[in-house]
């Protein structure tokens, strides 16, 4: 049952890590791994509930993305929009 949220995992990991490396853009970019985790973690509560293990996957990720999305892109400079 475990292995069925490992997408989440990754995907969480996949996003924190790119949103680290926008520090190489501008000085201005340093999100905390903490902050991370809070936005992530408020957004899989937020993810509606769904019966079959997949489609609650399904929802965990595209909730966990647009939240990290929503967070990063309203801090960046109206320059670097385009880039992330």
């Amino acid at each position: 049952a475990r292995d069925t949220y490992q997408p989440v995992a990754a995907r969480g990991t996949l996003v924190y890590f790119l949103v680290d490396g926008l520090s190489v853009i501008d000085h201005m970019y340093h999100y905390s791994l903490g902050g991370f985790n809070t936005v992530f973690h408020k957004a899989l509560d937020r993810a509606p509930p769904h019966d079959e293990p997949a489609q609650r996957v399904a929802h965990l990720l595209e909730a966990g993305t647009h939240a990290a999305f929503s967070h990063v892109t309203r801090g960046l400079f109206e320059r670097h929009r385009l880039i992330f």
